[in-house]
Order: structure tokens, then sequence, then C-alpha cells
């Protein structure tokens, strides 16, 4: 297994190899259709990692037992839609979802992480053979979470996650 490191006392990260790591996980899906243009969907992932081995010789710190940075322990989503037909060339289209992320860390010493979060997404429109007209949202409730992360000796450095956002799309079709 590779892992990235920081270089001690520089801004700089090199890639290394970490020993030995151990990763289980399981993925359920389901899908449902209750009646005629109404569908549901759900997913669950569950992950289980963690180092055997991995001496970070250039920070001097046995990492063997810690769980790697960037893997939640959980990812899951939930989502309804419904298309129902407006006229013989037109569809209406709406749909809703949930995303949720478990736990995950930022480091390999398991010091810094981001707690779990959930996010919702909508979207409404008109769908035809020839182009869809789509109003959207993201994280319609305007969570506030951090994306991806790093630890430094000098801080903790974040990326946060996209704030609620509005958009249209139009896509043509030929």
């Amino acid at each position: 297994m590779q892992v990235s490191v920081g270089i001690p006392g520089k801004m700089t990260m090199m890639v290394e190899n970490a020993g030995k790591a151990t990763s289980r996980g399981v993925e359920l899906e389901f899908g449902a259709r209750p009646f005629s243009g109404f569908d549901l969907s759900a997913s669950f992932g569950l992950v289980d990692i963690e180092y055997d081995q991995y001496n970070d010789k250039a920070n001097g710190v046995d990492y063997a037992g810690k769980t790697p940075p960037y893997v939640p322990r959980y990812t899951y989503s939930l989502s309804a839609q419904y298309r129902r037909p407006i006229t013989e060339q037109y569809a209406f289209f709406i749909r809703g979802e949930l995303q949720g992320f478990g736990q995950q860390y930022w480091d390999n010493g398991n010091d810094v992480s981001e707690a779990a979060y959930d996010i919702v997404n909508a979207r409404i429109g008109v769908e035809s053979a020839h182009f869809d007209v789509y109003l959207w949202a993201n994280n319609l409730f305007d969570k506030d979470y951090r994306k991806i992360g790093y630890h430094t000796k000098m801080g903790t450095y974040a990326q946060t996650g996209d704030p609620f956002t509005v958009g249209v799309n139009a896509v043509f079709k030929f």
C-alpha cells in the first residue's frame, strides 16, 4: 500500500510504501418501483481498513493499527424520483436524494478527522426526446462540511465542501 507523507520541515509530500494493510468491506444496493414512474433506491457501503505494518521512517512513527486517511467508515445514499408524462412529447421529472459519509481521518495517526455528514440534493424539470431542462439544488440545507484536508506540524488545512448551490441544466440530444 502506498501513502502520501509530509517531509519534516518542508511543505512537500512524498509517496512511500506503507508495508501492509487489511481492508474488508461490503456494499448493498436496493431499488424498487412501487408504481409506474416512481423509483426508490438505496445503497450502503461499509469499510474496515487498517495498517497492519507501517513504520513512517521520515517522521519516526509506527502507524500499525491505524486507519488510512480519506476512507470514510461508511457511505450511503437514498433517493426517490418520479417521472410523469405531461403530453405525448414531454414528461415531468422530480428527484430528491440524501447522501451520507461517515467519519474519515486526514492523517495516518488518526489525530485529525472530519465528522460524519449528510447532504441533500434535488432536481426538477421537463424531459423530451430531443432536450431536457432541469432546475437543480445541491446541498439544499447548506450543510457545512470539509471535503478534504491534511495535517502538518504547521497546522491543519482543509477544503470546504460545496455550499448550497442552484443551477439550471439544458441538455440537447441529437
